[in-house]
């Protein structure tokens, strides 16, 4: 609990959790990803793909999981349980540019797919989220290392 209290007045996790935080809200009113030939290009909203990529989850929709793993390493790490946030923001880390290997996913209701042909600012603002995310958390965690040195 004494953490929790030194933790919430720290400006790295103040600083890093808001970046975060703010990033994931904008990143959801972006095009996550494009399908299509170049000039027919088809955005995907990031908000339906953060509601609805669970559903495919065999494939692409695996990337998915990054989003529970953020908000529990969220979690985790306001209540002062460093060594389980890091390993929760990593997962989120990881998951995030799986998506980068996939080059095909569904986009109708019938399950017919489409090649990704770009990502959209959504994409890359959920990165860097995930990406300050970790950053700040392994920060923190090494400070409390070295203090309990």
């Amino acid at each position: 609990m004494e953490y929790l209290k030194e933790n919430k007045k720290s400006p790295l996790f103040v600083l890093t959790f808001s970046i975060s935080v703010i990033l994931l809200g904008i990143s959801l009113s972006q095009d996550a990803y494009y399908t299509g030939d170049r000039q027919d290009s088809v955005g995907s909203s990031s908000f339906i793909a953060f509601l609805f990529g669970w559903m495919n989850i065999a494939g692409p929709g695996i990337s998915w999981l990054a989003n529970p793993a953020l908000i529990i390493s969220y979690i985790q790490h306001s209540r002062g349980k460093l060594k389980h946030a890091l390993y929760y923001s990593l997962a989120a880390l990881l998951l995030c540019l799986i998506f980068l290997l996939f080059r095909e996913i569904i986009v109708s209701e019938a399950g017919h797919t489409g090649e990704i042909t770009g990502y959209g600012l959504g994409y890359w603002l959920w990165l860097s989220s995930i990406s300050i995310n970790a950053i700040g958390i392994g920060f923190n965690f090494k400070k409390s290392m070295s203090r309990n040195e």
